[in-house]
């Protein structure tokens, strides 16, 4: 997460709480498309650092496969790029930011 933003989740903890959800949406979203799999996602907010300054952030923790719904069979590995995953993840903070600013005006 970009600094410049750290005070706009700080100011609004509703807008921090929504991160998690957000990265496995966003987590899930990939691999249903990519390899057709549900995973097994645990996201976590951070909000403070060791110094306990405000440094908002989400911790993902992914399995390493998925589950293949049909035919019910688990994949052993699922590769995500970390480029790519990164401009998601900026698009969908900044469409939420956008979201919700509309929702409070």
């Amino acid at each position: 997460m970009p600094d410049v933003l750290w005070p706009l989740f700080r100011d609004n903890p509703a807008l921090a709480r929504a991160l998690p959800a957000l990265a496995a949406t966003l987590i899930q979203s990939k691999a249903g498309a990519q390899y057709g799999l549900q995973i097994g996602i645990m996201d976590i907010l951070h909000t403070f650092n060791g110094k306990l300054e405000f440094n908002s952030y989400v911790h993902a923790m992914v399995t390493t496969g998925g589950l293949r719904k049909s035919p019910n069979t688990w994949v052993n590995s699922v590769y995500y790029n970390r480029d790519e995953m990164m401009r998601s993840w900026r698009k969908a903070v900044i469409s939420l930011c956008r979201r919700r600013s509309k929702q409070t005006n």
